[in-house]
């Protein structure tokens, strides 16, 4: 990958790229961003602080997540990829001044050095709660949760292990939940087309892999489900008389 970032900051790099694998968190990241560069390049004349400029004082959210993108795309030279730059449109001309002052950034960020990491590291901090708030992303990692009546399932040991912020295959997941697993595809690409967050692209893929990933609470109750249908298909199967 050609970047001149260190290793910490591609560290950063690769935790914001796990974000906006959601559809929903890179949209988030692409509209605050703009959002930031559209205001800078509207008031650039008062000298505002350079979005690099970590000397000591107020850094508003959108500017965070500026940051944060920039430091994404320096890291990954596949402009696919790239939360920024962008083109957007206003009354028919198309606006080019933020995409310039994005250019620009992204340029101060290759040059980003390993002192820059730790404030960068509060920035995506900071980032996680705001989307964990929007509940774009899980806000208490940890097994996937107990039922509502506050009593532990039942619960195999390999169930019990997943971590619920876990992206998981189809396959994956069915063998793990016991559930059938062309059913549980099936199910996972209708409920995908109705979820902008919980499943991400997976993007680096090999050729026979699967394309999705499905994180583990999110499709929870859709698993669960499947589980009952499955048990009282079962059932069913199992007390009608047989043929003569």
């Amino acid at each position: 990958m050609p970047h001149s970032l260190s290793e910490k900051l591609l560290t950063l790099a690769k935790d914001v790229c796990t974000l906006v694998r959601n559809p929903a968190c890179r949209k988030r990241f692409r509209a605050e961003t703009q959002a930031f560069f559209d205001a800078w390049m509207r008031n650039k004349d008062e000298n505002l602080p350079h979005p690099f400029s970590f000397r000591n004082r107020e850094v508003p959210l959108q500017e965070k997540y500026a940051v944060l993108a920039m430091v994404h795309d320096a890291a990954y030279p596949d402009k696919g990829t790239w939360i920024g730059p962008w083109t957007s449109t206003d009354g028919g001309r198309t606006k080019e001044g933020s995409e310039l002052a994005y250019r620009v950034m992204f340029a101060a960020g290759l040059s980003l050095t390993e002192q820059h990491a730790h404030q960068i590291e509060a920035y995506l901090d900071d980032v996680r709660r705001e989307l964990e708030a929007q509940g774009l992303v899980s806000r208490i990692p940890g097994p996937i949760g107990a039922a509502n009546s506050g009593q532990p399932e039942n619960k195999t040991a390999t169930e019990s292990s997943i971590n619920e912020d876990s992206y998981l295959t189809p396959a994956k997941l069915a063998e793990i939940f016991h559930v059938p697993p062309d059913s549980l595809r099936k199910r996972l690409d209708r409920w995908r087309r109705k979820n902008d967050s919980g499943w991400i692209e997976k993007l680096d893929r090999g050729l026979r892999e699967p394309k999705y990933l499905y994180r583990a609470e999110s499709v929870q109750l859709l698993i669960t489900k499947l589980k009952t249908s499955s048990k009282t298909s079962s059932k069913t199967s199992s007390k009608r008389p047989a043929r003569r």
